[in-house]
């Protein structure tokens, strides 16, 4: 325990309790700006012996304060590049690592130097690269504009015929085999970006050749419309070609197919699609992972043909 002594400061007006605050109150800046301004250290014949006890301590805190700013300056760091000096190490290795000119200037002279050095595998290299780049220019395909898609005449094959009479009236069945078979086959009218599964929207390739966003309802809607148009037309041609009589009481069998293909599709307005049918619905997930999925597959086969020309 610390000795009571109630020991008082006139120049600062106030009382110190314990023996062991009394050296660290003659060190505040309080008490020494009270004594310089009081001019002198010897006050009233009162506060003498306080003053006198005081001197020394303020004595001993200017030394200190001489031998601080007599000590060395502090220690610098400098970039090993452009001797540039900083008071810290970290922000000299920041420094060296993103801003300093110098380095990238002996980066690059060094890189020089080395790509003269093995002009022999460099030009190997440049030749491969050739090769890949020309591999895939060659890859590369010109796709056409949404809403503007080149759709082949006669796509309605027997095979096609088979399948879409399996499904046996289902909207997703039916659209989704259509879908493939005018847009997905043709990878000039894959002209739809669907990144994120849980997103309502989809980008699509406008007149500018510029991706901007649309609803992936309304995409729906569309290529609804189209596969429709088209099935029906489709249909037409048939009953010309083959001289099929559609006044007659009981109708064709291939019209009877053709009408249990392209009544589901009539939930497709010209408008706007009823978001609350059930049909329409289910068709609406399955259309999103078809479009999720052909990304993927994208992908695979960038990565088969990058490793097939390697």
């Amino acid at each position: 325990m610390s000795r009571i002594i109630n020991k008082r400061c006139d120049t600062c007006d106030t009382t110190i309790k314990y023996a062991q605050y009394w050296p660290r109150h003659c060190r505040t800046k309080k008490h020494l700006r009270n004594l310089k301004n009081l001019g002198t250290f010897e006050g009233t014949a009162d506060n003498s012996q306080n003053n006198s006890q005081s001197q020394p301590i303020t004595a001993k805190i200017t030394a200190g304060h001489s031998q601080n700013n007599s000590r060395a300056q502090p220690v610098e760091y400098r970039c090993k590049y452009c001797n540039k000096a900083y008071k810290h190490q970290q922000s000299k290795s920041k420094h060296e690592l993103y801003r300093c000119k110098q380095k990238q200037q002996q980066t690059t002279q060094i890189t020089n130097n080395s790509h003269s050095h093995n002009t022999t595998t460099t030009n190997s290299n440049n030749n491969t690269t050739n090769t890949t780049n020309t591999l895939n220019n060659t890859n590369q395909i010109t796709l056409n504009i949404y809403g503007e898609e080149t759709i082949k005449k006669n796509f309605l094959t027997n095979d096609l015929l088979k399948k879409l009479e399996l499904c046996n009236g289902d909207l997703s069945k039916i659209y989704l085999m259509l879908n493939e078979e005018l847009y997905l086959k043709e990878k000039k009218n894959n002209n739809i970006k669907y990144t994120n599964i849980q997103s309502e929207y989809c980008q699509i390739l406008s007149k500018n050749n510029n991706w901007i966003l649309k609803r992936l309802l309304e995409v729906m809607n569309e290529r609804g419309l189209t596969v429709k148009q088209e099935l029906e037309n489709e249909m037409e041609r048939i009953i010309k070609e083959e001289g099929i009589n559609t006044n007659s009481i009981l109708p064709h069998p291939k019209i009877e197919k053709f009408q249990i293909m392209y009544t589901p599709l009539e939930k497709f307005q010209e408008e706007e699609i009823d978001e609350e049918d059930d049909d329409i619905k289910e068709l609406y997930k399955k259309y999103q992972i078809e479009l999720y999925n052909l990304r993927k597959l994208k992908k695979k086969k960038k990565k088969k043909l990058i490793i097939e020309e390697i």
